[in-house]
């Protein structure tokens, strides 16, 4: 039982260098390649929002949830003003 625990984990060691020898990162010293690489990069991180840009947003968003909150205060004020016609049943009844 032991000779097949360590025959398998001998082969899954074996696989797993055999999949880091085959990695698809590799190391370049062409000047040309680093200056495309860095510039990509540069184009991504300008692409992200700001912090200025993350200021306006969440002041968006609490503006939203103001407006939210309001409207549900507004439809409470609604049903509190509306009273249940008489015979209309509960849906759930007590039992017991």
């Amino acid at each position: 039982m032991k000779a097949k625990i360590w025959l398998f984990a001998s082969l899954v060691s074996l696989a797993g260098m055999a999949v880091a020898q085959s990695s698809a990162v590799t190391q370049s010293t062409d000047p040309s390649k680093i200056a495309e690489i860095e510039k990509h990069a540069q184009d991504l991180s300008s692409n992200q929002p700001t912090k200025a840009d993350m200021g306006t947003m969440k002041s968006h968003k609490k503006m939203h949830r103001k407006a939210h909150k309001k409207m549900h205060k507004d439809m409470d004020k609604e049903n509190m003003d509306k009273k249940a016609p008489e015979g209309d049943t509960p849906m759930m009844e007590k039992k017991g």
